[in-house]
């Protein structure tokens, strides 16, 4: 959990995983990978500061798009890359017009068309998340392809699973935020700093490789002294 295990949200016994519940895989990255954390550069053209976001129509509630328009906003020259997700069809691509339109910032989102998710988090330099996903897989996705992502985290467990593998990764102080607010001022911190999106593009990579939180051996690891403590305390129930 993004602020540690709090037993007084559950009526059952828990017991809590160093790592957490979730158990994700890293995706497959060739060195095509930009190691500065975006799309790769062409040639020494300034590129356009690009959001990217991989969210079904679903997850573009009016609370997550007023937020990414607010960033939009402050960065004037940014635009916002979203996966496709059927946008093209003509009630879709109406749907977004709509979305964005009354935000006055459609004119700055586009679709692209790119079935891998690594490769398309490579097009942008820092990862949007929707205010309500339960997707935390495009937490590893967009860490893979070395962009920033920034998370919010709910009050309830469903709300928090991509915040909790940021958090295990070491990542939370600087990626996951408890209010929109706290979100817009993360995005903007990260849009604002190119050096520090290069250098965490560069390193990464690595910190993704070394993390236990991957470690299949760890993690089974956690798993036995949690069933070992459940053990003891059946035990000590019987006994007493």
């Amino acid at each position: 959990d993004p602020v540690g295990g709090d037993s007084s949200l559950y009526k059952e016994n828990t017991v809590f995983l160093e790592s957490g519940s979730l158990i994700l895989g890293l995706p497959a990255v060739d060195d095509k990978s930009s190691a500065s954390g975006g799309a790769p550069e062409n040639g020494s053209e300034e590129r356009q500061l690009t959001f990217a976001a991989d969210a079904p129509l679903g997850e573009l509630t009016p609370n997550t798009v007023a937020a990414w328009s607010r960033i939009l906003h402050a960065m004037p020259d940014a635009k916002l890359i979203l996966a496709n997700h059927d946008f093209h069809t003509e009630t879709n691509a109406a749907r977004l017009v709509e979305l964005f339109g009354d935000f006055g910032v459609a004119h700055r989102v586009d679709v692209i068309k790119e079935p891998d998710p690594v490769a398309f988090f490579r097009f942008g330099d820092i990862c949007l998340l929707p205010l309500h996903t339960l997707r935390p897989d495009i937490v590893v996705d967009a860490l893979a392809a070395g962009l920033p992502v920034i998370c919010p985290a709910g009050t309830g467990r469903h709300t928090r699973q991509a915040g909790s593998v940021l958090c295990h990764l070491g990542l939370g102080g600087d990626m996951v935020a408890s209010t929109d607010d706290g979100y817009v001022e993360l995005a903007l911190g990260w849009a604002r700093d190119e050096r520090r999106r290069r250098e965490f593009g560069g390193g990464v990579g690595e910190r993704l490789q070394s993390a236990p939180f991957f470690d299949p051996a760890v993690r089974a690891s956690e798993l036995e002294k949690a069933f070992e403590s459940l053990w003891r305390q059946t035990c000590e129930m019987a006994a007493s």
